[in-house]
């Protein structure tokens, strides 16, 4: 009578397969995490010069100076502190008065703060330095990441450390 079943060689050999397989997969799905921060950044990024842009042509067209002077991160993306609402050609006229402090209002970049930062409710940091305002906050893989605005040119650009 002769026996039905798989050798310990066989066996062995599945085994081996099968780690050499989740040897070479594994690192592909641990950084999964850090390459779907990277997206969100990116695409935040993406928005923020989207809103520069939308910002300069409605001032452009409400015939505000604001077309041509230079614009930080704060005229642009945060127009009322308490509403956060979009700018009208009044404010544009009249001004957007002092706004210093808060979250991040008409955009909020609600993904981001949600998606990556590693406490929402945490306010992103504002800084102007060299011809340029910087946003940073701490992600929840634990990179600084900053956007920066040149805020003559209006070109947005961003790096994380450590870097994906």
């Amino acid at each position: 009578m002769r026996s039905r079943g798989f050798t310990l060689i066989e066996l062995v050999m599945v085994i081996v397969i099968l780690g050499a397989l989740a040897a070479v997969a594994l690192p592909k799905f641990v950084d999964l995490k850090a390459d779907a921060e990277k997206s969100v950044v990116e695409s935040s990024v993406g928005a923020i010069a989207t809103a520069r842009m939308l910002f300069v042509t409605k001032a452009a067209a409400c015939g505000s100076s604001y077309a041509s002077a230079p614009i930080g991160v704060f005229t642009f993306l945060h127009f009322d502190n308490n509403n956060s609402r979009a700018p009208t050609c009044d404010d544009f006229t009249t001004g957007f008065g002092s706004v210093t402090s808060g979250p991040v209002g008409t955009m909020d970049l609600k993904g981001m703060k949600s998606g990556i930062q590693a406490n929402p409710d945490d306010n992103l940091t504002i800084t102007s330095a060299s011809g340029a305002d910087v946003m940073s906050f701490t992600s929840k893989t634990g990179r600084t990441v900053s956007i920066s605005v040149n805020v003559t040119s209006g070109a947005v650009s961003w790096s994380a450390t450590p870097s994906y």
